[in-house]
């Protein structure tokens, strides 16, 4: 990750739950239920899920800067079918991008670049989904707000993004006819803007964020 005396940094970082009982009653009938022949009750039971805990890190260069790519530890949250079956339209939902900057990240910014907090946003983070339609979308298609938080030197520093919230879905997504979808992380970008004593750069510093090879799965979800 660079920096320069301006600051910003650019980062580039996912459910499905159904319920109910239904219960008709026809005119002139009681509403209580009674037994006989060809009478049936209707009921649907939620669809099983799964938990997204994706962990892995990135390595973060600054535009412009000439400073060694710094490491970002990144979890992905979020909620996913447990399951689908072919040719079966889902989504992700409640998901959220958490970013750690380690002491010496945190250390690089409070001694050079005099940062006390920081702010910025997730700009693009490409998810590469195979055995599905559409194969790649940006998670950050809408910029995904971190911050501001405190930094302290000696310290590490955790961002949620988005701040507040999670993205409540992405997709639809449609599934293929066999195999398992699998979900991928790709490069992400993300701005950051530095805030010293004396107020918030005016300038925000632009973070290019690798993801090492193989890419880090997020996610798979069987089709059957």
């Amino acid at each position: 990750m660079h920096f320069n005396s301006t600051g910003n940094i650019t980062f580039k970082v996912i459910s499905v739950a159904l319920a109910g009982i239904g219960l008709s009653v026809l005119p002139g009938c009681s509403s209580s239920p009674s037994k006989s022949a060809g009478s049936s009750t209707t009921s649907s039971t939620a669809a099983p899920t799964q938990a997204i805990n994706a962990k892995f890190v990135v390595q973060c260069s600054t535009q412009g800067l000439s400073i060694p790519a710094q490491p970002v530890n990144v979890t992905v949250s979020g909620t996913a079918p447990a399951s689908v079956r072919p040719g079966q339209t889902f989504t992700i939902s409640n998901s959220k991008a958490i970013l750690e900057f380690p002491v010496s990240t945190v250390n690089l910014l409070t001694q050079l670049l005099k940062a006390t907090s920081v702010q910025g946003s997730i700009t693009s983070f490409p998810i590469t989904w195979t055995n599905v339609s559409p194969s790649t979308i940006n998670a950050a298609a809408t910029p995904l707000p971190f911050g501001p938080v405190n930094v302290t030197t000696g310290q590490t520093v955790s961002l949620p993004a988005p701040a507040t919230g999670s993205i409540a879905t992405l997709g639809p997504f449609t599934a293929g006819s066999n195999g398992s979808v699998v979900a991928t992380a790709g490069n992400a970008v993300a701005t950051l803007t530095i805030i010293t004593a004396t107020g918030p750069s005016s300038t925000p510093l632009t973070e290019d964020c690798a993801v090492a090879s193989p890419a880090p799965n997020l996610a798979t979800i069987p089709i059957h």
